[in-house]
């Protein structure tokens, strides 16, 4: 494992289990689940989920997976991108991930 403060990349390897217990078990679970929802656009690496998709195919509360987001914005693993539509409306949440591809 290791993390490099001014990129604030997350690469992992033997020592991985070391950041899941950093991060917490739920929080770990959420990331996941978004890796396995995102896409690369060439430059970044980028999910574009709900909150509420995210726990109902985690089994989880929304509240719940909300705060292990949140947790992991604020490690600096995750960063949101919420864009509204031209009426205004808010569009699915975009997390944009810091991880090596």
């Amino acid at each position: 494992m290791h993390a490099d403060p001014t990129r604030r990349t997350i690469v992992l390897g033997p020592r991985a289990h070391e950041l899941r217990a950093y991060v917490g078990s739920t929080a770990w679970s959420v990331l996941e689940e978004i890796m396995q929802r995102s896409t690369s656009d060439g430059e970044h690496v980028v999910a574009h989920v709900y909150i509420r998709s995210l726990a109902a195919s985690l089994g989880l509360a929304k509240d719940t997976v909300a705060r292990a987001v949140r947790r992991l914005r604020d490690l600096g693993v995750l960063h949101a991108e919420q864009r509204r539509s031209d009426s205004g409306v808010f569009q699915t949440g975009a997390y944009r991930l810091d991880v090596l591809r």
